[in-house]
């Protein structure tokens, strides 16, 4: 649609004649002349002729026609009023009218400035951009201080594609009328063209700001939109729809706003809105059927571009219902709306598109390549380096389907490297659809590379997540890998989006029955390891069991023979000790019987003397007497000593024995003339360690008491007790002592050595006693076999 033009509209009619150098009195000179009920009337017509409202249109085209039927106005004045009759049919959009009451202007007021630039505006209207830049110019010449025309020549230029002119005559109307909102609102859509949004959206704000119009809204609206801003963009078609309920642009802008946040459903509210306001609502049935069709509501998108076809049979129409049956795969339907599309425009791109990429769904490949070559070409040209000149935002959608379809030709022909150029291509334009990237993943299994296949089928499900041929084909590549998890995966996540995809279901059955067999061989042979461990396990319990088993009764036996050891060890110190014991007990008593010899010899050797003297009466000399005198304590202590020898004797058998037999002279009987002396014979004394041997707890008499009498003689005083007698009993008590006590520690060594032993394993029993062999050896010299020498 193209833009409307500023119009040369000066205020008052009296300003239009001014401008043609009539005057306002002769135009009140013309009505005079007539009664004054006609005088009323032309006034009437003259100030509805030169009204400005849009929607007056026919009527003030009437009334210019009764001024200029009146014959009244003549020259200058009548090209004023052929010159307002034509700017009423403009408003009307009536142009060839228009035109020819303005060629009749130009003739009659060849200087009336706004009857030129009103002449260009219907040129423009026309389409013949030539003839309204003449006027323009001429327009610019005749009154180079106004505005509007810089801004009709800068609208032509800039949609001719003249950048620089058009921006210059911008900046030159903003310049003679900084508060001109049409010059804003045109440079702001020369930088939308532009895709400059930033200045576009500024000039859009002065637009506005100036002219808070349905149009200038819209306008920002689409800036925004492009720019990213849907919601600054939503809220400006919202303020066009408030400013008039019934504008169709504004419900249209609104609808595509919503379809392009992605709510179908208030897209489809909106639409039906503007239906419901439409006298011919073709074109709301054709944008709801696009609503419906991206909502994935096919039946209604059918019925919705049949109704838009029935009221207008039109090529956007067509081309609508062509497109839905390419999508669903009606190549024959799809075909024959493109045929239809050629008919009404024979050169029409649209149809050459879709006529294109119907036969190359066809596999027609001689036929499909022409068409798709040209459609591609032309949709190049109009396509930027951003991907869209047009600003349509349909443009690099469809030559992304069309660079598709032409690389799936090429991959039919065999060209690769075509075909891989268009898929990138395809690919490039972000047209964020599934068919490039699947066409291209079919080009890279093609040629076995799975990992770039899998990628691209990736990009295809995130593209469209319910897409069931991506995910078929990416379970088949998952399968060649031996992931048959994945592929049962995508097997049916592709049946769940479409449940006639046999492939699917047969690989999907394929792969289960697989996986089937090979978890029942898998449950198998698992049994059969199970009983085979349980079996072995069974076998190593019963040999750990079997070996528990002989580890005890070793333990037990290794126990037994350790006990029988130290028994044997302990009878083996016991009668080692007994044997050392016995000789002591014989050395004391051969000691004692040789004391007891020498005293008994001593004593009858002196007997005879002491005899002799008695009975003779003779005193014997002083030597005789002192050695008789010295021999009675020397008998005496002989035989003390023999006592105590022998009395030692037993204690080192049984240190606590008493004393047996002791001799103790009388304290209060008179001195007699005999020796106390003790006396054992031989007999008696080996009666005396015979009885040792047998019971050594038991204490015996070593030797009886023997009376020997003496000859009469001066009794002499018993010797006091010697100091080294006194000495040696002492001894022998400090003796029985400490041998008593070394006893008793050495038996709390033996218990504590014996618990320890018995803490020990038998190994380290076996080493433990080895070495108290070693030290038995080294402290005592080598010993005589015993039964312990067995451990060796």
């Amino acid at each position: 649609m193209k833009p409307v033009l500023p119009p040369a509209r000066p205020s008052t009619l009296a300003q239009r004649l001014a401008s043609a150098g009539a005057t306002v009195g002769v135009l009140y000179a013309c009505t005079l002349v007539w009664p004054l009920a006609a005088q009323a009337q032309r006034r009437d017509d003259a100030e509805l002729c030169a009204t400005q409202t849009a929607t007056m249109a026919s009527e003030r085209a009437a009334a210019c026609s009764n001024l200029m039927n009146s014959s009244r106005l003549h020259g200058t004045a009548l090209g004023v009023a052929y010159a307002m009759r034509g700017l009423a049919y403009l408003d009307r959009g009536d142009i060839p009218h228009a035109i020819g009451d303005l060629n009749r202007a130009i003739e009659l007021a060849p200087d009336f400035a706004p009857a030129y630039q009103n002449r260009g505006n219907a040129w423009y209207a026309r389409g013949s951009y030539g003839q309204a830049l003449a006027d323009y110019d001429k327009t610019i010449s005749l009154d180079p201080q106004q505005a509007s025309p810089y801004v009709n020549r800068a609208t032509v230029r800039r949609d001719l594609g003249f950048f620089d002119g058009a921006l210059a005559d911008y900046k030159k109307a903003i310049e003679l009328r900084p508060q001109h909102a049409a010059a804003y609102s045109g440079r702001g859509q020369l930088y939308l063209q532009r895709r400059d949004y930033a200045n576009a959206n500024t000039d859009f704000d002065s637009a506005v700001r100036l002219d808070p119009s349905t149009a200038n809204y819209l306008l920002r609206a689409k800036a925004r939109q492009a720019g990213g801003d849907l919601d600054g963009a939503l809220r400006d078609a919202e303020a066009a729809v408030r400013l008039d309920p019934r504008d169709s642009a504004a419900l249209r802008a609104q609808a595509a706003i919503w379809r392009g946040k992605g709510d179908f459903d208030k897209t489809i509210a909106t639409l039906d809105r503007a239906i419901a306001l439409n006298d011919n609502p073709s074109l709301f049935y054709r944008l709801r059927a696009q609503a419906y069709r991206d909502k994935g509501e096919r039946k209604r998108a059918y019925a919705d571009i049949g109704r838009a076809l029935k009221l207008s049979w039109t090529v956007n129409g067509l081309k609508v219902r062509g497109d839905l049956r390419l999508a669903d795969g009606d190549n024959d339907g799809a075909l024959h709306d493109a045929l239809a599309m050629l008919k009404i425009d024979d050169d029409n791109i649209d149809a050459i598109a879709l006529r294109g990429m119907a036969y190359a769904r066809q596999n027609k490949t001689a036929q499909a390549l022409p068409d798709l070559d040209k459609a591609i070409a032309a949709f190049d040209s109009a396509n930027d380096e951003a991907g869209n000149k047009t600003g349509n935002d349909e443009t690099p959608k469809t030559l992304a389907l069309l660079l598709t379809a032409r690389g799936q030709v090429h991959r039919a022909n065999r060209d690769k490297a075509g075909a891989l150029a268009d898929f990138e291509r395809a690919i490039a334009l972000n047209d964020a659809r599934a068919a490039p990237y699947l066409a291209r993943a079919a080009l890279y299994e093609a040629d076995g590379d799975n990992d770039k296949a899998v990628t691209d089928l990736n990009a295809a499900i995130a593209s469209d997540p319910d897409n069931a041929l991506a995910y078929y084909r990416r379970g088949r590549i998952f399968t060649a890998r031996d992931e048959r998890d994945r592929a049962i995966a995508d097997y049916r996540s592709a049946l769940n989006h479409d449940r006639d995809l046999t492939p699917a279901r047969q690989a999907l059955d394929k792969a289960t029955a697989q996986i089937a067999a090979e978890m029942a061989a898998k449950a198998a042979a698992e049994a059969a390891a199970k009983a085979e461990a349980e079996a072995q396990a069974e076998q190593a319990r019963q040999k750990a069991q079997q070996e528990a088993q002989r580890a005890a009764e070793r333990e037990a036996q290794q126990k037994a023979q350790l006990a029988a050891q130290q028994e044997a060890l302990q009878k083996a110190e016991k009668e080692a000790s007994r044997q050392k014991a016995l000789q002591q007990a014989r050395q004391a008593a051969e000691q004692a019987r040789l004391n007891i010899e020498r005293q008994t010899a001593v004593a009858v050797v002196n007997i005879p003397a002491t005899a002799t003297t008695a009975k003779s009466g003779a005193k014997p000399d002083a030597k005789a007497e002192a050695k008789s005198d010295s021999a009675k304590p020397e008998v005496t202590a002989s035989a003390k000593t023999a006592s105590t020898k022998t009395a030692g004797a037993k204690t080192a058998i049984k240190p606590d024995a008493p004393i047996a037999a002791k001799a103790q002279p009388a304290a209060d009987a008179e001195p007699k003339p005999a020796i106390a002396a003790t006396v054992s014979s031989p007999p008696a004394a080996e009666t005396a360690i015979a009885s040792i041997a047998t019971t050594p707890a038991i204490e015996t008499p070593l030797r009886p008491t023997i009376a020997i009498p003496l000859p009469t003689a001066k009794p002499s005083p018993p010797p006091d007790p010697q100091p080294r007698e006194a000495t040696r009993t002492g001894g022998k008590r400090d003796s029985e002592r400490h041998e008593r006590s070394r006893r008793e520690a050495q038996q709390r060594a033996a218990r504590q050595e014996q618990a320890r032993f018995e803490a020990m394993s038998p190994s380290e029993q076996r080493r433990a006693y080895f070495e108290y062999l070693e030290r038995r050896q080294r402290t005592e010299g080598r010993r005589g076999a015993t039964f312990s020498d067995i451990w060796r």
